[in-house]
């Protein structure tokens, strides 16, 4: 159930509310994950561009989403929290977030690898080569140029340290966790890369990214898609038609 964001929001559903905006890769990932598990929670669409995260109403002091709200008014940021968190409190299906102790430790390791890792150099990418511009902000060649550096190093630990070719998701698993959900978003959102100027030197698409070295992770991005295509089509419209827009300026710069 969706319902937009606005000051004056009725209080939290039975499971409660989660606020996210679609062209954040973790919002998409708690969306996802909330869809699958089949949790009951509203999903409250907070628009980032519109600065409606600093609203006063807004219920996450840090000003960021994802955010959980729940009925007795618990609220938690941080997109690993909050899976973590769900898992837990909806007792999900265990390949999700698993009990057994070193099994949930591997989960966690991957969680905190793509942040520090995958996040900071797939982010960096599009943040230092188009979206700063989108922000107002200038952009910055030399950053975005470090960053795949950053970004092309992780994929390459991903492809030969996390993904295996027993099964299709990280560790090996025939399941999805948790980790699966935010490392995909972030290699799901480098399809921004169609709309980079060519003189930031880029590769110009995400198959060109990958190309023909990372097989593993092209049978994972495709199981993850798998999960449910009509749902995961769904969550990344507003990605794609954002996309769409930026590459058509795109194709109206390099005419002048």
């Amino acid at each position: 159930m969706d319902a937009p964001f606005s000051p004056a929001a009725s209080s939290p559903a039975d499971g409660g509310e989660l606020f996210v905006d679609m062209m954040s890769q973790p919002s998409r990932a708690c969306c996802f994950f909330v869809h699958l598990a089949r949790l009951p929670l509203t999903r409250r669409q907070v628009i980032l561009g519109r600065k409606e995260q600093l609203l006063d109403s807004f219920p996450n002091p840090l000003k960021q989403v994802p955010c959980l709200v729940e009925r007795d008014g618990f609220v938690l940021p941080e997109s690993s929290a909050i899976l973590k968190y769900l898992a837990d409190r909806h007792a999900v299906a265990d390949h999700w977030y698993p009990r057994e102790l070193r099994a949930r430790a591997r989960v966690n390791a991957a969680l905190d690898w793509q942040h520090f890792s995958l996040r900071r150099g797939a982010a960096g990418v599009t943040w230092f080569s188009l979206i700063a511009r989108n922000m107002g902000m200038k952009t910055d060649p030399g950053m975005a140029r470090a960053m795949l550096n950053v970004l092309r190093g992780a994929l390459g630990k991903l492809e030969k340290t996390w993904l295996t070719d027993e099964a299709p998701f990280m560790m090996g698993s025939s399941q999805p966790c948790i980790a699966d959900l935010l490392v995909s978003e972030e290699i799901f959102n480098l399809t921004l890369l169609e709309a980079i100027d060519e003189d930031f030197g880029m590769p110009p698409t995400l198959d060109a990214l990958l190309g023909e070295d990372h097989p593993r992770i092209t049978r994972f991005l495709a199981a993850c898609q798998d999960l449910d295509w009509t749902e995961w089509r769904s969550i990344h419209g507003i990605l794609h038609t954002a996309r769409d827009k930026m590459a058509a300026k795109k194709k109206t710069r390099s005419r002048m």
